[in-house]
């Protein structure tokens, strides 16, 4: 059987530290990741100034909004962040 071919497309945030699961390491430079409402809705790029390049374990209760949308989706080493979604 043969399947048609098919794509995926997948929105990911730019992410300065390559997606390893830190901040990024110029957060206030960083204005692609807006294009994502989310992300633009809720980045607080003061915060991330202060935090910026630590790993998102070092900041678990200030974690920047590209973490929901798949920010460390190259990352090598597992991540938990829970949360109760906004449909629920």
């Amino acid at each position: 059987m043969r399947l048609p071919l098919s794509h995926v497309s997948v929105r990911i945030p730019w992410h300065d530290t390559d997606w390893t699961g830190r901040v990024c390491a110029a957060p206030g430079a960083n204005h692609s990741c807006t294009i994502l409402r989310n992300i633009k809705e809720n980045k607080d790029p003061i915060q991330e100034e202060e935090d910026r390049g630590k790993p998102w374990t070092d900041v678990p209760d200030r974690l920047p909004p590209c973490v929901i949308e798949r920010g460390g989706f190259m990352r090598t080493k597992a991540f938990t962040h829970n949360r109760t979604h906004r449909y629920a």
